[in-house]
């Protein structure tokens, strides 16, 4: 029968030895399971319709102007596809869109509505896009209402959603 020498540590050194298991431990549960990160506040943009014509008045199928200011007022960027869009009323003819703004946009007509879709990213405090639209009002006599609104299709995410539309009356006199 063979004897295995026995060896009893002394306590000073089984102190140390938990030490540095206890610290071995803890490093790899930290290089296993990330750290818990705070939650990171998201910095949205607020696209708002300022300002523009909010009343017009116009002889039946004579010549009108309405004009519409939108601006990123947030903090946040506003995304490349960010649309701003007016509907005239029924019976109008537009006979140009343009506009003035520090970044690229296209824009276009489908009947009465206009919509112009930034090309670039819109940077919160950047000057405005101002639309100008060219056209002819109906050939009815009557009051008519319509709104030019920035993001129609609610498609960018903002901190204030109660800013985008500019109401307009059209008075057409016979």
């Amino acid at each position: 029968m063979s004897v295995i020498p026995s060896f009893v540590m002394p306590s000073r050194h089984v102190t140390r030895v938990a030490a540095i298991a206890a610290s071995l431990t803890l490093a790899l549960v930290a290089a296993i399971v990330p750290a818990a990160r705070p939650a990171e506040a998201t910095i949205l943009p607020d696209l708002a319709a300022l300002t523009g014509s909010t009343s017009i008045t116009v002889k039946h199928g004579g010549a009108f102007t309405h004009i519409f200011y939108v601006k990123n007022i947030g903090a946040g960027v506003a995304p490349v596809g960010t649309i701003v869009a007016t509907t005239l009323p029924p019976g109008s003819i537009v006979d140009t869109v343009s506009y003035v703004a520090p970044s690229f946009w296209k824009c276009g007509t489908s009947g009465t509505t206009v919509r112009c879709t930034s090309q670039t990213r819109i940077e919160g405090g950047e000057d405005p896009i101002r639309v100008r639209v060219d056209a002819h009002a109906p050939g009815t006599a009557g009051t008519y209402g319509f709104d030019s609104v920035a993001d129609p299709d609610h498609l960018v995410l903002e901190t204030n959603e109660n800013n985008n539309v500019l109401h307009t009356t059209l008075t057409v006199t016979p």
